[in-house]
């Protein structure tokens, strides 16, 4: 459709057919190139004066703190980071990259759809939330939608003509999308099933051998860590429990991660679609597998809306052929894609600026002046060493905006984080600490103080904080596929192995007045079920081992439990010392 409109003003030219193309200084640039300039510079705005969030934060501690891996995410997300704080010192630079990747991304994208009907392209792309968000944020997903579309690109070129350059570049996609986040191998895996016949064709192990060897340094990093990684996502995070609400909130939440409004159209496109190419069917593969994928796993643990994210892109490329030859869904879809935009300008303005009024601010989940509230615990805490209770997100603000070390005490119900494997926790055992408590009440913390951006800070100073997340207890093997059957009440004496791996002595000892000793806590996901004091005497020096024998009981009522095993000093709440263990109570 063509308006006929050209505007000229001295070195200006607009030669309006949705920005065909502009003239300016005597060059000439496209319409994508205008759209694509001013989203960046949208995107560059908004990094410089949005405050970091606290995933944010903990991300730019992985880069100052750089390695091949950490524990819960791959190391893309802190090279990305730590290239962009060699430019700039502040958020901007924190986010550099991941605008670079964002914008990257949207030219993969345009190129995918073979350059066809810029309007559509702006409209569709700027009616998906998950494009405005990767835009400004660091997020694990901005490089690993990077890393697909380079993928899609690199595939489709392959199955044109398998030369050894697209092999390369499939290859370096693949391991790009694996060190970016673990959800990278479900495109691979699912485009793999959409094409057996590569498995037969030799520039397929081309591929395979390349991607094996750019992944070999991760790989004994993870061998060199005890494969903590693997660990943590399959069996000790906090979240692994069936509930119906992790079912429909699965169902309910993907409809705004996929759009919200133009996915509407988008899945009537992919269902009208017919004829597929080999490339096309593996887009399908793709965006099928993972929406079932995630599904079936929401049965088992809390799926994060965004972790479905990998779905987006075969659901634009899919759907953006379709859509552009059927004028009246086009149109639609244009529209929502406005609809959608509009709405979220205001959105983006507060993320950067506080202007909303202090009664419509959560104190749970304020966005604006963390280098204030920095600087206010630093007043109250006079000094003292910060701790914060199970909130990784909150010590990484801290030290970002304070720019001094702080902690996060990981307790039994909750996850470990990167925190328990820096040597924080060492270096602050038998001083005083300001210990805080968010966002659970507890009486021995003081009455929330309101910071000045409108969050409660709840605390106690403790005179000799002790804690001991770095020892580890490795039960025996179970007696029936990896679950302790226990009867109702029943008390068994299980074998355990005891190692202090911190570089301070294991003094437990329940006769003091700040007792220290192992519990066994019977869990549900986050919910406690019980608790049992299983030792409470014991000496153990850094670095040191010991076979123990544990009297394990089962809770009164019967069911399927998840078993923990925690250190306790005192009232403070125990430490992650174990992993989860299966628990199932007969009646």
């Amino acid at each position: 459709m063509t308006t006929g409109l050209t505007i000229k003003y001295r070195y200006f030219t607009l030669d309006f057919q949705f920005m065909q193309s502009i003239r300016l200084f005597g060059y000439s640039f496209s319409g994508f190139q205008v759209f694509l300039s001013l989203w960046t510079l949208a995107a560059l705005l908004q990094s410089y004066f949005m405050d970091l969030s606290g995933e944010e934060a903990y991300y730019v501690l992985f880069a100052r703190s750089i390695d091949l891996g950490y524990l819960d995410h791959p190391p893309m997300v802190a090279f990305a980071t730590f290239l962009g704080e060699l430019v700039f010192q502040n958020e901007l630079g924190a986010r550099l990259l991941f605008v670079a990747m964002s914008a990257c991304s949207l030219y993969l994208m345009y190129e995918l759809v073979e350059r066809k009907n810029l309007k559509l392209f702006v409209f569709l792309s700027m009616g998906l939330i998950a494009v405005h968000a990767g835009s400004f944020l660091i997020k694990t997903d901005v490089p690993l939608l990077f890393g697909e579309l380079l993928f899609f690109y690199f595939y489709k070129l392959y199955l044109e003509k398998p030369s050894l350059k697209y092999c390369v570049g499939l290859a370096i996609a693949i391991a790009f999308m694996f060190l970016s986040k673990y959800h990278g191998v479900l495109i691979v895996l699912f485009t793999l099933l959409s094409n057996p016949r590569l498995f037969t064709q030799k520039p397929f192990y081309k591929v395979l051998f390349l991607t094996v060897l750019l992944m070999l340094p991760y790989a004994f990093w993870q061998y060199e860590n005890d494969w903590m990684s693997l660990k943590f996502h399959l069996s000790d995070r906090s979240d692994i429990s069936f509930k119906w609400s992790n079912v429909l909130g699965y169902l309910f939440s993907q409809p705004i991660v996929l759009g919200p409004l133009v996915s509407i159209p988008m899945f009537i496109a992919v269902g009208k679609r017919r004829g597929l190419s080999l490339y096309e069917k593996a887009l399908k593969y793709v965006l099928i597998g993972v929406l079932v994928f995630f599904f079936l796993q929401s049965f088992r643990v809390f799926i994060h809306k965004h972790w479905t994210s990998i779905a987006l892109v075969p659901l634009f490329l899919l759907s953006y052929p379709y859509l552009g030859e059927r004028e009246k869904l086009q149109k639609t879809t244009i529209l929502l894609g406005k609809i959608t935009l509009i709405a979220l300008v205001p959105v983006r303005l507060y993320f950067a600026f506080d202007i909303l009024p202090k009664q419509f601010v959560d104190s749970s989940g304020p966005l604006h002046h963390w280098e204030r509230w920095s600087e206010q615990l630093d007043s109250l805490s006079s000094g003292r060493p910060i701790v914060f209770v199970n909130s990784y997100e909150n010590a990484s603000r801290y030290q970002y905006y304070a720019v001094k070390k702080a902690h996060t005490l990981s307790t039994f119900y909750f996850n470990n984080t990167q925190f328990d494997y820096w040597d924080h926790e060492e270096n602050i055992q038998g001083t005083e600490v300001f210990l805080i408590n968010h966002k659970r009440n507890n009486p021995n913390f003081s009455a929330p103080f309101d910071a000045d951006n409108r969050s409660q800070i709840r605390y106690v100073i403790v005179p000799n904080y002790r804690s001991y997340a770095r020892v580890d207890i490795e039960l025996s093997n179970s007696s029936e596929n990896n679950t302790y059957v226990f009867d109702l009440g029943e008390t068994k004496m299980v074998e355990a192995t005891i190692t202090n791996k911190g570089n301070y002595p294991l003094i437990i000892d329940g006769s003091v007045d700040m007792p220290v000793v192992l519990s066994q806590y019977f869990l549900k996901g986050e919910q406690q079920f019980g608790s049992k004091v299983v030792l409470d005497s014991l000496f153990l020096a850094s670095g040191d081992s010991k076979k123990v024998q544990l009297a394990l009981s089962a809770p009164e009522t019967p069911g399927n439990y998840q078993m923990r095993l925690g250190i306790s000093c005192g009232w403070i709440p125990a430490t992650i010392n174990s992993s989860r263990k299966k628990l199932k109570v007969k009646e």
